[in-house]
């Protein structure tokens, strides 16, 4: 799955940043970046459908640099959307065994109209609120 994950990801300008466990993070950044990043979810999707594989969208600004002591610094993203994006994941993949998952702030700005399913709404406790996540039809 990873390696799909990382080749896919880059063919639509995505960077892969790291595995956490079971899971794959990267980003995508620049015109219609929330575009090609439904298209490469879509296209893991569509070579996985054979998997619980459950992939969660946002958006917002990150910082991309080096993080931690200079000997074992690595490449890694962090920031306000990051932090959200964990934290509703683990809440979405508790909701559904495989799809896609996006957030409103994703789905009213994509180009292309695509199908969504009525929004699923997730409570967040660690962050007290709500949030819509609406999952791709496939």
């Amino acid at each position: 799955i990873f390696c799909n994950a990382d080749f896919i990801s880059c063919k639509y300008g995505g960077v892969p940043v790291k595995y956490t466990g079971d899971g794959f993070l990267c980003f995508f950044s620049g015109i219609e970046h929330r575009d090609r990043a439904l298209k490469a979810a879509r296209d893991i999707d569509r070579i996985n459908s054979d998997k619980e594989l459950v992939m969660f969208l946002h958006t917002g600004e990150i910082y991309f640099g080096m993080v931690g002591h200079p000997d074992y610094a690595s490449r890694d993203i962090y920031g306000d959307a990051v932090n959200k994006s964990f934290l509703i994941m683990d809440v979405f993949s508790k909701k559904v065994k495989r799809g896609i998952g996006i957030t409103g702030e994703v789905k009213d700005r994509l180009k292309t109209p695509y199908g969504f399913k009525k929004a699923i709404p997730l409570y967040l406790p660690r962050l007290k609120e709500s949030k819509a996540v609406y999952q791709f039809k496939h």
